[in-house]
């Protein structure tokens, strides 16, 4: 439909899709009501077999892509449709970038796919969860060559960092290691004059 209307030069389109978001303080994510949901007890859950890849979106880069995007519209046809790859993580690499910043490691259990259907049927969100669970189950990665062109190398938040400042938004602070001082440069030790 919006292919059609903008076709006919009435709008323009511009369609990013995206994997799932995280972002420091974001909720109502799968990140946080998911993987984090038991931090406090100490537990992380993983979304499936932990040697699967799935596609993350970390929020501050899409924002920044949906800029890029708005300031060369004018270069775009009337309907454009673009895949965000953001970050391809295994459930490995994403509870080993969240373990990183705990002050003690966390247990890591898989998501109770059983329970979490049945409390769908009385929580519309966690049903939906559930009928997209197939997204878990195999490998999910956006790829977009062209959109990779217009954003540029080197333009996303390196993983690990986007998880651990995400991760560290949503923790108290005994459950964060404490970060080491920054190392002082030799400049950094001359008198100032």
């Amino acid at each position: 439909m919006l292919e059609t209307v903008a076709a006919a030069g009435d709008i323009r389109v511009i369609i990013v899709r995206t994997g799932d978001f995280y972002a420091p303080g974001a909720v109502g994510t799968n990140f946080d009501l998911a993987i984090l949901a038991r931090i406090k007890s100490g537990v992380l859950q993983n979304f499936s077999d932990p040697s699967i890849g799935h596609t993350w979106a970390y929020l501050p880069d899409v924002a920044r892509a949906y800029v890029r995007l708005a300031a060369a519209r004018g270069e775009f046809s009337a309907f454009e449709n673009f895949h965000f790859e953001g970050h391809f993580a295994t459930g490995h690499e994403l509870i080993g970038a969240v373990q990183s910043v705990l002050a003690r490691p966390a247990k890591v259990r898989q998501l109770p796919w059983t329970i979490m259907g049945v409390i769908g049927w009385f929580v519309p969100v966690v049903r939906e969860l559930v009928k997209m669970r197939y997204l878990y189950l195999e490998p999910h990665r956006l790829v977009d060559p062209r959109l990779d062109a217009i954003l540029g190398a080197d333009f996303h938040t390196p993983f690990e960092q986007a998880v651990q400042l995400t991760a560290r938004s949503y923790l108290p602070d005994d459950k964060i290691r404490p970060v080491a001082p920054a190392r002082c440069e030799p400049l950094c030790e001359q008198p100032l004059l």
